[in-house]
């Protein structure tokens, strides 16, 4: 496309150069959570009118909407054959593909996004805790841990590999976003069951028409 894409209206409202060719998480904190803040809202709002609007945003956008789901991140990527030509991802996978074809561009919208952890953990009921326990030590080793976030293209909480890392990891936005893109994200909170259920029932009216 010939324009910048710099706000979630962008894609919730978009133009015809984007019509069918837009992809959306199916992940439903993020689909309605980004709604909400396209709208101004916290992306943890549980007023039920905030919630109403991002939901009639959301279907109002549908038919633009190739599909709903998580963008491939290889060179088979529908970003790559211009099926899609815009979407929702996250800043690791954009950078893989970023690495496929450079004219990708990753952007975090100026009402900002989540900020969001991976993290390893033992079942309870686990029969192989002490080897669970030894992988994630051994994932967890500063030399490890450096070689993961860089393959994976995602910041590492792990200090003493982030010392490990080349500056040019350190010292990519994409990877580290500077303090003024960190302010306008929000991390999830944890919601009443009831709210959740809501958006639940709301992403199900978008994604399924149900």
């Amino acid at each position: 496309i010939d324009r910048e894409l710099d706000s979630w209206m962008d894609l919730l409202q978009p133009g015809e150069d984007l019509a069918g060719r837009i992809l959306m998480s199916a992940d439903s904190l993020d689909l309605i959570g980004m709604a909400l803040k396209g709208l101004g809202h916290s992306m943890n709002s549980v007023d039920p009118d905030a919630l109403a609007a991002a939901r009639d945003l959301l279907l109002r956008q549908k038919p633009a909407v190739y599909r709903y789901g998580a963008l491939a991140v290889n060179d088979q990527s529908e970003l790559l054959s211009g099926n899609v030509v815009a979407g929702m991802t996250y800043n690791g996978d954009a950078a893989a593909l970023m690495e496929e074809n450079d004219a990708v561009v990753y952007a975090v919208p100026k009402e900002g996004g989540a900020l969001w952890v991976d993290f390893l953990a033992i079942g309870a009921e686990s029969q192989r805790k002490d080897l669970a326990a030894a992988f994630i030590d051994f994932m967890n080793r500063p030399g490890v841990a450096a070689r993961n976030a860089e393959a994976l293209h995602y910041a590492t909480p792990n200090g003493a590999a982030e010392a490990l890392l080349p500056e040019a990891v350190r010292t990519d936005p994409l990877v580290y976003p500077d303090a003024r893109t960190l302010a306008r994200c929000e991390t999830y909170a944890r919601l009443p069951p009831a709210a959740l259920r809501k958006r639940v029932q709301a992403y199900a009216s978008i994604v399924f028409g149900k």
